[in-house]
């Protein structure tokens, strides 16, 4: 290997990680400001018409123990306690809006395409008709048998509920976390402290 390329190697290299780190601060900016305007519009404006904290985390946990099993366990009957009518999805791809059909059929296609699929969640939060996970899309190629992976964030909005509006933001293809221990759930307890 000639000294030239491994200089360009070595430039190419620091700039992936240098993208990688600005891509996930930026996420982490993003997934904070989004919590920290839930949390200045719940304090500042009273709502006697909301529940409880305890009661809001604890419908958000239910919805997403159902969401799980739609993803991981095919269990198609629960779309619509998890997902409104329409469906605002928010990614590097753009915005779109789906219906709540039109979505747990691209669910299915996903689950067919790729049987193994799973999100391995790594930490998440709830807050008011938010949530947030940092997680990986985890599955082997079909044709090659190779492992493959995918990480990224996401952040919520339900109403009634369920699932309203959702924004995304992944790393690249064979990205993933460095953590070595994920939640056994999507609503378990985070193994960070």
């Amino acid at each position: 290997m000639s000294d030239g390329w491994k200089i360009a190697s070595k430039s190419a290299r620091q700039s992936s990680i240098r993208r990688g780190v600005m891509m996930t601060l930026g996420m982490t900016l993003f997934a904070a400001s989004t919590f920290r305007s839930t949390l200045a519009t719940s304090s500042a404006e009273p709502d006697t018409t909301r529940s409880s904290t305890v009661s809001e985390d604890s419908q958000m946990r239910d919805l997403f123990d159902r969401w799980e099993d739609v993803w991981h366990g095919g269990k198609f009957e629960l779309v619509p306690s998890c997902i409104e009518d329409n469906y605002i999805r928010h990614s590097e791809k753009g915005t779109r809006v789906v219906t709540r059909e039109e979505y747990a059929a691209e669910v299915a296609t996903i689950r067919k395409e790729k049987p193994d699929f799973r999100t391995v969640v790594y930490d998440h939060w709830f807050v008011s008709n938010r949530a947030w996970f940092r997680f990986s899309f985890k599955w082997t190629d079909p044709e090659t048998g190779v492992p493959q992976s995918q990480s990224g964030i996401q952040t919520y909005r339900a109403v009634n509920g369920r699932l309203a509006e959702t924004w995304q933001a992944m790393h690249p293809l064979g990205s993933d976390w460095n953590d070595t221990t994920a939640q056994a759930r999507w609503t378990s307890p985070s193994p960070i402290k």
